[in-house]
């Protein structure tokens, strides 16, 4: 157990100081999400109320299209790219993980608009397979500062959806 706990510290703190390094892909990055947004929503910021609404009214409210489909399916309808990822430990269960968080910026990001108190969307999803934890870490360590990488698409991608939200929180 402490093993684990130890693991995921450096695995944060390694994807902090990677975080760093890339800045200025970050601003590019955000400059083709507001881009991207800008088309399918008419807004420039992913994190904007009117963002939300769109998801919320295109996914949450039309779950049933999803559950029990492939994760690929809802990557693909999303469209905008995700940029960081989140897993969470069942307590009831600690060799499986309860739900992953994708948001669409960076971990980095993330975590300043966290700070701030802004507006952040993410998507939880819950899968109708445990996962265990050993394999969500082991994709997890191939992926430096909890990016949201072709790895992680192809790992999760296959799995089918119990559940998933899109939440708007400061």
């Amino acid at each position: 157990m402490k093993k684990n706990n130890v693991i995921s510290v450096l695995i944060i703190l390694s994807g902090l100081l990677y975080g760093f390094r890339n800045a200025q892909k970050e601003t590019l990055h955000k400059k083709s999400i507001q881009k991207r947004c800008l088309i399918s929503t008419g807004k420039k910021d992913i994190n904007d109320t009117t963002t939300f609404e769109y998801l919320d009214q295109k996914f949450n409210k039309n779950k049933e299209t999803y559950i029990g489909r492939e994760f690929q399916t809802l990557l693909d309808d999303v469209k905008t790219p995700f940029r960081s990822y989140a897993i969470s430990p069942k307590f009831e269960d600690i060799k499986h993980i309860a739900h992953l968080s994708l948001y669409f910026e960076s971990d980095m990001q993330v975590g300043e608009k966290i700070r701030k108190r802004e507006t952040l969307i993410k998507l939880v999803v819950t899968f109708r397979q445990p996962i265990s934890q050993d394999s969500a870490f082991l994709i997890l360590k191939k992926s430096i500062g909890n990016k949201w990488t072709k790895n992680e698409v192809d790992f999760y991608g296959e799995k089918l959806l119990q559940d998933f939200n899109f939440y708007s929180v400061k």
